[in-house]
């Protein structure tokens, strides 16, 4: 496999979809948030269970705990009914594109799921069968026993509910390194999902929504409220038609968002996420990357008014004592909204567990200083 996969570089269909259809699909967006959740198989985990899930849950650990792979697994599970979400870029930790998403993110040869949402539970089943595999020279495009790259033929199975989706119809999907028959698609617009390695021009078209729907002077007050010195920010398309977020300060200063720190990118990622993401999900890996301690109070405090403005339920991760103790200080007279998820690698049983604390819990983590990440 050569280089890292991008934007450009993402599976796309062999056929030509009915945009049209795929428009009306997506504004078929789920209202229901999850009451409960229990990863069966993905990545390191093997099983791990949320009970009594809020409308702001925090995620703490130590490194490689699981917290990314928790939160991965959250927004597959929400966005169940598109098989393609198995192939987002943002996946692939490596960098490279993969045929096979079960040998990539899978356990065990499946990848496993339930969960309680909208008051039904639910179930997500993912399998992959391989019809078969080559050695392939991509450049001399002739078949090389010695060649490093491989070509995989096969098709993905989903089960929700335990019943096969697509059975009787199915799309094929063109890969870098293969072919993949894919079950029929829902083309819901997923949910978003924010990792560090996440790509910031993506959001170019979720604030474009916001422009759309005349929300922009609501977003600029958030933050302003957090970066009162950001005057606008607005997109801009290169001639290449690529396009960017340019951010102007109150000096007059202007320059691509980016280039103004990462603390920028993340407020702008996380606010955009919610303003696109009413009556769902969003998911946030290191919440506070790039923000000073003392913006935390601020940042949290607006992520739950615009939370609940919207009902946006928000799974979040983080590191930082300073960002647990703003989220429980933002919550004080709504504890029950506000849960945190402690996880930990369980040697005994060989699985990733994980502890919750809520409601009076908060309290005396906040002011015994007790440590839960």
């Amino acid at each position: 496999m050569e280089g890292a996969m991008t934007d450009t570089q993402a599976p796309s269909l062999a056929t030509n979809p009915d945009h049209s259809k795929i428009q009306k699909a997506n504004t078929e967006i789920s209202t229901s948030h999850l009451e409960e959740f229990e990863v069966g198989k993905y990545r390191g985990i093997g099983k791990l269970s949320m009970k009594n899930v809020a409308k702001m849950n925090l995620i703490v650990g130590k490194n490689a705990s699981g917290k990314t792979s928790l939160l991965e697994a959250i927004w597959l599970f929400y966005n169940r009914r598109n098989p393609r979400t198995l192939w987002h870029v943002d996946l692939s930790r490596s960098g490279y594109a993969y045929t096979d998403p079960i040998a990539e993110l899978g356990r065990e040869g499946e990848i496993s799921m339930n969960g309680i949402q909208g008051g039904s539970r639910h179930s997500y089943l993912a399998t992959f069968q391989t019809f078969h595999t080559r050695h392939y020279a991509r450049r001399q495009k002739t078949l090389n026993p010695n060649s490093d790259e491989l070509q995989v033929v096969g098709k993905l199975r989903v089960q929700l509910d335990a019943k096969d989706i697509g059975a009787e119809s199915v799309e094929t999907l063109h890969t870098r390194d293969g072919l993949v028959r894919l079950p029929t698609l829902n083309r819901k617009v997923p949910s978003p999902l924010l990792l560090p390695n996440s790509f910031l021009s993506r959001n170019s078209i979720r604030f474009s929504r916001i422009i759309k729907r005349s929300q922009k002077k609501s977003l600029m007050r958030q933050l302003r409220l957090i970066l009162p010195l950001l005057k606008d920010v607005d997109i801009i398309v290169e001639s290449d038609g690529d396009p960017y977020i340019l951010g102007t300060t109150e000096a007059g200063e202007s320059r691509k968002l980016e280039d103004m720190g990462g603390g920028m990118v993340r407020l702008f990622d996380c606010l955009v996420a919610l303003y696109t993401s009413r009556n769902g999900i969003v998911c946030m890996d290191e919440i506070e990357s790039g923000l000073h301690h003392t913006l935390l109070p601020k940042f949290l405090g607006s992520m739950r008014l615009l939370s609940e403005e919207l009902n946006v339920q928000i799974f979040a991760a983080t590191h930082s004592r300073e960002c647990i103790n703003a989220a429980i200080e933002a919550y004080k007279d709504r504890p029950t909204d506000i849960r945190i998820y402690a996880m930990y690698h369980n040697n005994d049983e060989g699985h990733i567990k994980s502890v919750s604390y809520s409601g009076d819990e908060l309290d005396a983590i906040n002011s015994m200083n007790i440590e839960v990440r």
